[in-house]
């Protein structure tokens, strides 16, 4: 029978007074519960990312506040969910070294990375970011793109599993790996929208030649690296930092490169290789390490520079303070140019610190020398006896350039004075990433790479 208005009425009333009157508390506590909050679905996707911090930039200052975090992460096909009154916000994602998983790649990550999303996008990719950082809509950024239509905010690793969806979900899932790549290097929104068209062309030839995009890998390359970016260079030689000293803007564009110094300006042709680049008539530069903020690049006779980002020049002068944890129980890797001439002579000692007793032991050339002394003194270096010929302690001032890539500690034999730019010096924990540097410092250099 259907219930009428008035029939639900009697019925109300017919409670009330069972339950003694409306006027009782108990009517209150019967009364219904407040309404679930409404929330709406969103993904974070490269491939799938999983156990990445999400924000909400309410703020819309385009930065990852500490209290606009959820308490939620990146769910296992990155999936998470926000609250309606949110969705009118830019949504952040952060990708943590360590900590997150893309689908794409076993183990975690490696580089910390950001995406992010205007209101109203739910799928947080490469594309919501590229989109949003050059106030482009995805619609807009597809055409300048030439994507297929239709992916870019979707969920296209799940389309690939689609035959009638496979080949165009590919293409913009290979993209989007490259891409992502290129965001944890630091590329800037411009920069981003050239590497993908550029990409989207090897892209569309793999597709043309029948290759599996799922096996394609589209690295950066040396060139893409290089253009458009301004670097302060600093040799790693003695004889030669001391003659040279500092090149305080080094501009790498398409078919130049010019350095300033001291308010003299020169430019030069440059022609780009594999991992390696030609300077006017001059020999090759090699690359040796590239990270997203610096490199470290070797001349045709084996002299070693550091080039770091100029913005990011001034971590040089910034010191990090040490503690004993940092080194008790670790064994650390240090290469650097141990001649007092112009011919470089590249060395290589291990740093073996004990877990107890601040005793380390080093190893060089398969001579060990220890164990010595060694403490952290009241401004946070690191000092270790018995090294040195003159009897001065060893000393290892960590910089702030550190923070630019924590696989290694970028240091100085001491603090600098008045904000001069010392010789830069560096060590790692990791051996293999140590041994493969040294080895390419070391190799010869009389062809093109």
């Amino acid at each position: 029978m259907k219930k009428t208005k008035v029939f639900l009425a009697i019925a109300t009333a017919l409670t009330l007074t069972a339950c003694g009157g409306g006027s009782d508390d108990s009517a209150s506590a019967s009364a219904p519960a407040d309404d679930p909050v409404t929330t709406k679905e969103y993904k974070a996707i490269d491939g799938y990312l999983v156990n990445a911090d999400i924000y909400v930039d309410r703020n819309e200052n385009k930065i990852a506040d500490e209290d606009e975090k959820l308490e939620q992460v990146t769910g296992t096909n990155g999936e998470f969910s926000v609250e309606e009154k949110d969705t009118k916000y830019p949504i952040i994602i952060k990708a943590i070294a360590g900590v997150t998983s893309d689908s794409d790649k076993e183990g975690k990550i490696d580089k910390d990375f950001t995406f992010v999303a205007d209101s109203g996008i739910d799928i947080i990719s490469p594309f919501s970011t590229m989109a949003y950082k050059t106030d482009k809509t995805l619609e807009e950024l597809q055409a300048e793109l030439g994507l297929p239509s239709g992916y870019i905010n979707s969920d296209y690793v799940a389309k690939k599993q689609v035959d009638e969806s496979k080949s165009d979900a590919a293409i913009i899932h290979a993209l989007a790996r490259a891409l992502t790549e290129r965001i944890a290097n630091g590329f800037e929104s411009s920069k981003l929208i050239e590497s993908a068209k550029n990409i989207k062309k090897s892209i569309d030839e793999d597709v043309n030649n029948g290759k599996d995009l799922d096996e394609s890998v589209y690295d950066i390359s040396l060139k893409e690296r290089l253009i458009s970016e301004v670097f302060t260079v600093i040799h790693t030689n003695k004889s030669e930092f001391e003659e040279e000293g500092v090149f305080a803007s080094v501009t790498f564009n398409e078919t130049e490169v010019s350095l300033e110094n001291n308010g003299e300006k020169e430019t030069n042709s440059i022609e780009y290789y594999e991992n390696s680049f030609k300077i006017d008539n001059d020999p090759l530069d090699y690359v040796v390490h590239i990270s997203s903020d610096w490199m470290l690049i070797k001349t045709t006779q084996k002299e070693l520079s550091l080039f770091i980002e100029k913005d990011k020049t001034e971590k040089l002068n910034e010191y990090v303070k040490l503690t004993e944890s940092d080194f008790a129980g670790k064994t650390f890797y240090h290469f650097w140019d141990d001649s007092t001439s112009d011919t470089p002579d590249p060395d290589f000692v291990t740093f073996k610190f004990a877990q107890e007793g601040n005793k380390v032991t080093i190893l060089e050339n398969e001579e060990e020398f220890g164990p010595l002394d060694w403490k952290i003194t009241s401004d946070g270096d690191l000092a270790i006896s018995g090294i040195n010929d003159d009897g001065t302690e060893f000393i290892i001032s960590k910089t702030a350039a550190s923070e630019l890539d924590t696989n290694f500690i970028i240091f100085n034999h001491g603090r600098s004075i008045n904000d001069t730019i010392k010789r830069p010096y560096i060590m790692t924990e990791n051996k293999e990433l140590a041994d493969t540097i040294f080895k390419e410092w070391n190799s010869k250099t009389d062809v093109i790479k």
